[in-house]
């Protein structure tokens, strides 16, 4: 668009630090401690002119959307009347969201003559500032119940606690790993005066978790081992879920509720047979995952705030298998080749009732789990001669039902199936310069038959009910080089 019609500036700034150690004490005692720290700060402010009926402006002349007074219940303020004249308007907008993490990993190994144990833990500190401003020019004051939407301040302290044990006899030919695991978070969740909150909030809360494990290797013949295990976990809420303590009660009122959303459980089983010869490797496994509390994430269509709700109980279900082969020296060169294929059903087990979340919002028993493909296959295979190398891989993607935009439930559309190829292409270059030795040239093609395919998706609904799909085509054809020096 034209820089008078809409135009954005963004700036991203991203950083991820870690320090560490490793001691062997003893023979049989290892120490490794890692601290690490990292940090993503996002900011925008994009400009829409009134004119060509952007979203978010001020409509003086009734002649468009106005966003900001029609939100529903009584604003906290009416912009027209807080911001100086001159100033008048929203034709600009802000949108900052910066995330932060601080925290420590230990852990200690013990090598015993027929047990390796080890033990450990985490502990990390994890901070979100998301707000969003709007304002008459680009350098916009940002004041707190003056031109913000909200101004939104989120913590959490998550720490956790392991201990496993890998117990080995036979001439290591059998393994059982038992293992523990005990997780703890503490989640706030404080927003300011602002557009969506007309009184400001806070509310808090704490979820905790006892995660076993066991798993068991058997070597039954040479280069032959059957494998399985067993494993329970948990999902704790994310901050979408705190959203719903702020409610508005029958009387208009403001309130505080406490957050319903419940951590979601799943119980993981597998087993599988694994063989390996020379350079071929075969490994085929069945797995099944049972979860409880589904999250389903919905949004409110005039606020544009999401939450989180727990939607019943789903059943993961299926097969994967892997074949990877270094054939060697074939005619020209080396080769490699691999085969990845995975086939997944995923249905709910339980009918769960969403409210408030418009069409679509039941789920029904049997009805399968959106955004899951069906089958997975990847296949590729790697030349390297002379110091050149070439990689091609080709990638199925069978097809996936698509989630409603704003229920957040499965509907019966689905995205169709696709195929894309990728192909690298590279050449080593020694240099002997002595403070350079060598400059890697690499040619990338991305999707190379340009294929057109829907990356995600999502269902609506027009003003007569009648669903439709919203998607968001993937990439084309990207063709990109680099070089590398290498010291």
């Amino acid at each position: 668009w034209p820089l008078d019609t809409y135009r954005s500036f963004n700036t991203d700034t991203n950083y991820l630090g870690m320090i560490g150690f490793k001691s062997r004490a003893s023979d049989m005692v290892t120490i490794e401690d890692q601290a690490y720290a990292g940090n993503n700060d996002y900011q925008r402010t994009s400009f829409s002119n009134p004119a060509y009926g952007g979203p978010y402006y001020l409509d003086d002349q009734g002649t468009g959307y106005p966003f900001w007074l029609s939100y529903g219940p009584p604003s906290l303020y009416d912009p027209r009347t807080v911001f100086p004249s001159s100033k008048l308007g929203t034709d600009y907008h802000f949108y900052g969201y910066n995330s932060s993490i601080y925290g420590d990993r230990l852990q200690i190994t013990f090598d015993l003559p027929y047990n390796k144990v080890v033990a450990g833990g985490d502990f990390n500190v994890g901070e979100l500032h998301s707000r969003e401003y709007w304002y008459g020019t680009f350098n916009m004051p940002k004041i707190v119940g003056y031109n913000d939407a909200w101004d939104e301040l989120d913590t959490r302290q998550m720490w956790s606690a392991y201990v496993q044990d890998d117990i080995h006899f036979w001439h290591d030919r059998v393994h059982i790993v038992p293992g523990v695991k005990y997780l703890f978070a503490h989640t706030t969740d404080s927003d300011s005066l602002g557009f969506y909150y007309s009184t400001p909030g806070a509310v808090a809360g704490d979820e905790h978790y006892v995660s076993p494990t066991v798993g068991a290797s058997v070597e039954v013949a040479k280069n032959l081992v059957l494998y399985s295990a067993f494993g329970q976990n948990v999902k704790f809420p994310d901050i979408n879920a705190y959203y719903n303590a702020f409610q508005t009660d029958n009387n208009g009122n403001f309130v505080t509720v406490p957050v319903t959303a419940k951590p979601e459980y799943v119980n993981d089983y597998e087993a599988g047979i694994r063989y390996k010869r020379g350079g071929f490797t075969g490994a085929a496994n069945i797995y099944q995952e049972n979860f409880r509390n589904i999250f389903i994430t919905k949004t409110d269509p005039v606020s544009g705030l999401s939450s989180t709700l727990n939607g019943g109980a789903a059943r993961y279900r299926g097969l994967e298998l892997q074949l990877t082969d270094d054939f060697g020296h074939f005619l020209i060169g080396h080769w490699n080749g691999y085969l990845n294929y995975a086939h997944n059903e995923a249905e709910y087990t339980k009918t769960a009732s969403i409210s408030d979340t418009g069409t679509g919002a039941d789920i029904t028993k049997g009805q399968k789990v959106a955004n899951v493909p069906h089958d997975l296959l990847t296949v590729g295979l790697t030349w390297k001669h002379d110091n050149w190398r070439v990689n091609a891989q080709t990638r199925y993607v069978g097809t996936r039902y698509i989630a409603y935009g704003f229920a957040g439930t499965p509907s019966n559309k689905t995205i169709p199936t696709y195929v894309t190829v990728d192909l690298g292409i590279s050449k080593v270059v020694p240099l002997g310069l002595g403070y350079a030795n060598a400059a890697k040239l690499s040619l990338h093609v991305d999707n190379l038959t340009d294929e057109h395919y829907y990356d995600r998706a999502t269902v609506y609904s027009d003003y007569n009910n009648n669903d439709y799909i919203s998607a968001l085509p993937a990439a084309g054809r990207a063709i990109y080089g680099s070089v590398s020096i290498y010291f």
